[in-house]
């Protein structure tokens, strides 16, 4: 085979194999894609094989070996070893095993930036799992992941209450101001549960979809007791009627600027990560926030996996919170839940992905299987979270 022949057969091999991997066919995605490396030094087809499969069922026992291979060999790229970190953690969650697979890798990674990130998700594997030996004999074996504080949230509480070395005396009072951020995130995540499990308090849940224009819903939205929006919304006077304007809860992500006014000008602000405060590794725009006078909240540990897992892909933050309060409450009506067709974008007739502007939808979610999960979250109403005509919503209680 010559080498035009041989490139312009590459492409159509990846394409082959996404296509298997849609049909859920891994074992003939394997064939496929070891055959068309024979001959070749198989360090390249493991690491196509990790990158195509990380998440797929089925796909991990395989992934974790030929990982392990790759580190051996000294060819474990840094995109890759970030990328099955952060798949493994999402998937199969945070687990002593995925830690102690991180450390012994870790001790076999020739480069020295590769080995300080291995060893930084080590340590916040080794808080998360509740280990404080573990985290005690890395730093002291590791005397630079002290540097982590501003990475690693609870290592900052942690250096706190047990002391800094000489290295970071002059970071004391940046320490002390990323522990209490810690400190805040926890006290919020729990103020938001029990706000969340009072029934006495109904809750509209109002996503982005142009699905409402033209319902006059907007009245209604707004005599919940608890309104939550997500990521950028409006309450403009020429939606309000429409989606109304109340916000008491904004559900974002943690680092786009452009959308802290809103964060600001809602009563909370919950950062839609998963296992956020083990997990976020870029803190300046939540601590912007918190410095504003935003009151954050982070979504219980280990809350997403099994969104994860049953939606094999990232989960929207809509989905995300209508799931949240579904496990809280134990009911979620459809008629509380506005603004949410997850397909409404796609199709031979696409319309934008947002109400307020002209929006392209995401391609990182799985809309078809969101929607089909939300059907099976609004399957059974209860008396609490039925549909509320406009005569019956009640007074806004302060939080």
């Amino acid at each position: 085979m010559d080498s035009e022949t041989r490139c312009n057969d590459v492409p159509r091999a990846l394409f082959s194999l996404r296509a298997l991997l849609v049909h859920r066919n891994l074992a003939s995605c394997d064939r496929l894609l070891f055959q068309n490396r024979r001959g070749e030094d198989p360090t390249a087809a493991y690491v196509d094989r990790v990158l195509l499969t990380l998440g797929h069922e089925g796909a991990g026992e395989l992934n974790q070996q030929l990982v392990g291979k790759l580190v051996e060999s000294g060819y474990a790229p840094f995109y890759l070893m970030t990328a099955w970190t952060r798949s493994c953690w999402l998937y199969e969650g945070p687990n002593e095993t995925l830690l102690r697979d991180i450390l012994s890798y870790g001790e076999k990674v020739r480069d020295k930036d590769h080995q300080a990130m291995l060893l930084r998700e080590a340590l916040a594997l080794a808080f998360i799992v509740g280990d404080p030996s573990l985290v005690k004999r890395l730093l002291a074996s590791h005397p630079a992941l002290e540097q982590s504080y501003d990475a690693v949230l609870p290592l900052a509480g942690y250096l706190a209450s047990h002391g800094v070395s000489s290295a970071l005396a002059d970071d004391h009072a940046r320490i002390l101001e990323f522990a209490d951020l810690h400190a805040k995130l926890d006290q919020g995540s729990a103020s938001l549960m029990d706000l969340l499990r009072d029934k006495a308090r109904s809750i509209a849940i109002v996503g982005n979809s142009p699905c409402e224009l033209g319902s006059g819903k907007g009245q209604l939205i707004d005599g919940h007791d608890v309104v939550a929006r997500f990521n950028r919304f409006s309450v403009d006077d020429k939606f309000a009627s429409d989606y109304g304007r109340k916000c008491t809860l904004h559900v974002r992500h943690p680092e786009d600027e452009d959308i802290n006014q809103e964060s600001l000008t809602s009563d909370w602000t919950v950062i839609n990560r998963p296992d956020l405060i083990y997990r976020q590794r870029r803190w300046s725009n939540v601590l912007a926030l918190s410095k504003a006078g935003a009151k954050l909240s982070a979504l219980p540990v280990g809350f997403h996996q099994h969104l994860y897992q049953s939606l094999r892909g990232e989960p929207s933050g809509g989905i995300t919170f209508c799931a949240l309060v579904k496990s809280v409450r134990g009911n979620l009506s459809r008629g509380s839940c506005f603004g949410f067709s997850f397909v409404d974008q796609i199709g031979e007739s696409p319309t934008s992905a947002h109400y307020f502007r002209d929006a392209r939808p995401s391609l990182k979610h799985r809309w078809t299987r969101e929607k089909a999960m939300l059907e099976d979250l609004t399957a059974s109403d209860g008396p609490n979270e039925r549909s509320l005509r406009r005569d019956e919503v009640g007074t806004s209680k302060a939080l």
